[in-house]
This record gives C-alpha cells, sequence and structure tokens, in this order.
C-alpha cells in the first residue's frame, strides 16, 4: 500500500478527530487501519463523478489532444489501486 498516501488519510483523520492531539507515532498508527479502509471505500466512485471526471477529461481532450481516448473510471480505480499497494 502507498505509505504515502496512507499517511497523508491517517493524518486528515487525527486533524478530524478532536480527542487527538498531534501526530504522535501511536497516534498514526491507530489510524493507518482506517486510512486504509477510507481509501478502499473511494475505489468505486459516484456517478455524479464519474461525470465529472469525464467532463473533465472532454475539455482537456478537446483543447491538448482531441484523438486521445481516456475512461474517467479506469483512471479513478487505477490511482486508488496504486495508493493502495
Amino acid at each position: 500500500m502507498s505509505e504515502e498516501m496512507v499517511e497523508r488519510v491517517a493524518r486528515a483523520l487525527i486533524d478530524a478527530d478532536s480527542t487527538m492531539e498531534g501526530y504522535h507515532e501511536s497516534h498514526i498508527e491507530a489510524k493507518r487501519k482506517y486510512a486504509c479502509a477510507a481509501i478502499k471505500a473511494m475505489r468505486d466512485p459516484t456517478e455524479e463523478m464519474i461525470a465529472a471526471g469525464r467532463d473533465a477529461n472532454d475539455e482537456y481532450a478537446s483543447e491538448v489532444a482531441p484523438c486521445s481516448s481516456f475512461r474517467a473510471l479506469d483512471s479513478w480505480r487505477a490511482m486508488i489501486d496504486e495508493a493502495l499497494k
């Protein structure tokens, strides 16, 4: 699993938890399993997220690479899968 992303999410969870102060290693370790679960939960985007990604790609493709083929869902899943390695 991508330690950088897990660490980032774990720190965000600590920031959101008003009962924890600071980034002690024990706090980060405690939140790592929750961070992994949160990242996994985002692997399958909502229809709205897919549409937004498709729209962003369509805008990009029309400006930069009109012949490119891009699937927002495949890219999203690939990025989440990479974060989970």
